[in-house]
């Protein structure tokens, strides 16, 4: 088994554009062409390709569809842009235009942004807002950077709006302060105005200085636990740190939501605010495991040091400031549950496990990718504490949850959740809805904060399908939850009785590392059996 241990620490991640083009396209698509190379004839041969795929059916055909419109994102030529606007404005598959929206945020001029944004904002689905939001993040233009710090945040479209406010995250222009300000006084008391005030609290939280603290220091009293989210994501890098920072920040960590409280001990331990140490232990007591455990990490990101899970230890380092004993010291609080020897630290926890065909692969006597699935959900299962809220979601080529929503890990619900799962994981067949057993965890599961994620392939149906869609998708849902998603790559390459090619795994390895990433999450790919 190989783990591989991502998770996300920096204040101002790089937009899922850029992550995505670096993981998922790879390496070759940061080397455009440059527009002398290319000629209006290659471009119109390229899109010819694309639209004659389009009447084409089977998987072959849509991956090569998608692949014709990764081509032309890289092409830097006028006609390229024009054709993925096209596709944007006329496709009917979220797929396609998600990867337009993404190919045009490589190449983003002020035309094109405008263009994007009628185009968003006359069909704003969530992806696609979402999409936009990346999109404009990696703009760096003038004419462009200057347009989405004005005219962009008064777009008649909220749509349009909140992906500027998006991008302004990731650009900290001054010059949208008071444009910020006034989205968020005009949102923040709607009823459906939470994503916008949400997304205004960030963006004026990475421009800093002292009018931005005065409102930031409003905004942490907001009945709304969606907009103390957003303080919690950028108090801690406000400076001075002065008393009012720290104060909302001590705030902040006992509030009554847990994933604020999870934000605030976060981004404390990002900040490096050493002396908000006590507080953050304070929180290896909290109710929740997924707090403790996100504790635990601001706590080690402070000290260069890790005591453990028990606050008086860490107190008392505190107040002798001498060097520690050194090791790890469990306490009841640590995680006595693993999956695929992946420590298991939350107590509001979905397993999400592919049954499609290709799970009955390898065919070796015990070994096929099925049976290791179900003996490794089994035993996970039976280690559950009695106080832990858990359900499990199989997909295929439809989705089924044992339960509609959590229910709490009791013995008689173990029992019968690992009955239902002797009979779910047994018969593999049929396509990998994957999009859809992730959307069906985070619409029927509003108390969980943790997902585990199993699947030896890429999506092959549903909407959306590709990697890049699936991860926008991924990102609205996700917007406010903050729920972690752990991957595991079920390969079993080591076990094929031939062995497996590795490039024919690298797709799905990139995704799942992805998808882990962009969620602060591990990815753990399990080459042979436990």
């Amino acid at each position: 088994m190989k783990d591989i241990a991502l998770s996300a620490s920096r204040p101002r991640p790089l937009p899922l554009a850029a992550m995505i083009l670096l993981g998922v396209l790879g390496l070759a698509l940061l080397a455009p062409a440059a527009a002398g190379d290319v000629t209006a004839t290659q471009v119109k041969s390229l899109h010819a390709r694309y639209e004659d795929l389009q009447s084409k059916k089977g998987h072959t055909a849509f991956t090569a569809r998608m692949d014709a419109i990764r081509d032309l994102a890289k092409l830097d030529h006028p006609a390229a842009r024009k054709a993925l606007l096209k596709i944007a404005r006329e496709s009917k598959v979220v797929d396609d235009r998600a990867l337009a929206v993404l190919g045009l945020g490589r190449r983003l001029d002020l035309a094109t942004a405008r263009a994007l944004a009628a185009i968003v904002a006359k069909r704003p689905v969530p992806v696609l807002v979402q999409a936009l939001g990346d999109a404009f993040s990696g703009a760096d233009g003038e004419a462009v950077l200057t347009w989405l710090a004005t005219d962009a945040l008064e777009h008649t479209s909220p749509a349009v709006a909140q992906a500027a406010l998006d991008a302004q995250y990731a650009h900290a222009d001054p010059r949208a302060l008071k444009r910020a300000v006034a989205l968020y006084d005009a949102w923040h008391e709607k009823r459906d105005g939470k994503a916008i005030a949400h997304a205004a609290v960030r963006a004026l939280g990475s421009i800093n200085g002292r009018p931005v603290r005065t409102f930031l220091l409003r905004a942490a009293e907001h009945a709304d636990w969606r907009v103390r989210l957003a303080v919690a994501d950028v108090m801690a890098w406000q400076q001075p740190y002065d008393v009012n920072v720290r104060g909302t920040l001590k705030d902040l960590l006992t509030d009554d939501e847990p994933v604020v409280r999870q934000r605030a001990a976060a981004s404390i331990g990002e900040a490096r605010m050493e002396e908000l140490l006590p507080d953050v232990a304070a929180r290896l007591e909290d109710p929740h495991i997924k707090t403790r455990a996100v504790a635990h990490t601001a706590l080690r990101a402070l000290s260069h040091r890790d005591l453990g899970y028990d606050p008086r230890d860490w107190l008392l380092w505190w107040k002798r400031r001498s060097t520690t004993r050194g090791g790890l010291k469990p306490s009841p609080s640590s995680s006595v549950v693993t999956y695929y020897g992946v420590n298991v630290h939350s107590d509001r926890l979905i397993f999400v496990v592919d049954i499609s065909g290709s799970m009955a692969m390898p065919r070796v006597a015990g070994k096929a990718r099925i049976d290791v699935a179900r003996r490794e959900l089994r035993r996970a299962l039976g280690n559950l504490d009695e106080k832990t809220l858990f359900n499990v979601i199989v997909f295929s080529d439809k989705v089924r949850a044992w339960r509609r929503g959590e229910v709490l890990a009791t013995k008689a619900n173990l029992v019968k959740a690992r009955t239902w799962v002797d009979k779910a994981l047994t018969d593999p067949q049929g396509g990998t809805y994957m999009a859809a057993a992730l959307e069906k965890a985070f619409a029927e599961n509003p108390r969980m904060d943790t997902v585990y994620l199993l699947t030896d392939g890429l999506a092959s149906d549903g909407e959306p399908i590709v990697p890049e869609a699936i991860l926008q998708s991924v990102g609205g849902w996700n917007r406010y939850r903050r729920v972690v998603i752990h991957t595991f790559a079920l390969t079993l390459e080591d076990e094929f009785p031939d062995g497996l090619p590795d490039a024919s795994l690298d797709p799905v390895k990139r995704f799942m590392r992805d998808l882990a990433k962009a969620t602060g999450g591990t990815c753990t790919v399990v080459t042979k059996a436990p």
